[in-house]
């Protein structure tokens, strides 16, 4: 959830810094979609029960979260000087310093050597690239920002509505009541832009 935050924090510092103008009930709108998303992502027993909140695992996803958003809010100007794909192609090509950092580290890279899981490696990048490229894209589009963000920031509904119907996880009501906030939000903020 920490991290599928990034599209607010977008939105917020292009409302800064690009003076894009986001209407109070795009805004709404865009409450409602972020709600749906915490809802469908945080188990809220557990984070009421939770003892430590700050663990590696969050200040990793806060950070993640930090770098995504200074990422996406600036990539804007790429994208109005030389169109939508050079963003992508330099998030692309900086694989060289993770490897750097991981060698450091002495993290080892591994390749898998069973196809089904090569297939399902390489189908997992391509798939994360090809949303970087139609994320770009909507972004480079005139006035989409304030509609491209908040969807895109939705992925983690789609990753339930799909875990529930492929690998037949059960959903909660909790996560039922999120996706359709969230669903609600992007239907009422898209109706509300075209």
């Amino acid at each position: 959830m920490i991290i599928q935050a990034f599209p607010a924090v977008v939105l917020l510092l292009s409302a800064l810094i690009f003076k894009d103008i986001i209407t109070p009930i795009q805004m709404f709108f865009i409450v409602i979609i972020f709600l749906g998303v915490f809802l469908c992502s945080v188990d809220i027993k557990k984070l009421l029960n939770s003892e430590k909140i700050l663990d590696r695992g969050t200040v990793l996803a806060l950070l993640a979260m930090v770098f995504l958003s200074i990422y996406f809010t600036f990539s804007r100007i790429l994208i109005n000087s030389y169109a939508w794909f050079l963003p992508s192609f330099i998030a692309t090509a900086c694989f060289p310093l993770i490897y750097l950092y991981m060698k450091k580290n002495k993290e080892k890279l591994v390749v898998p050597r069973e196809l089904k899981i090569l297939l399902a490696v390489f189908m997992a990048g391509l798939l994360i690239r090809s949303g970087d490229f139609a994320l770009n894209y909507g972004l480079s589009l005139p006035n989409a920002s304030s509609l491209v963000a908040p969807i895109a920031g939705a992925s983690p509904i789609l990753f339930v509505t799909l875990s529930s119907l492929i690998f037949k996880d059960k959903l909660t009501r909790q996560q039922i009541a999120g996706v359709l906030t969230a669903l609600t939000g992007i239907i009422l903020l898209t109706g509300l832009n075209t």
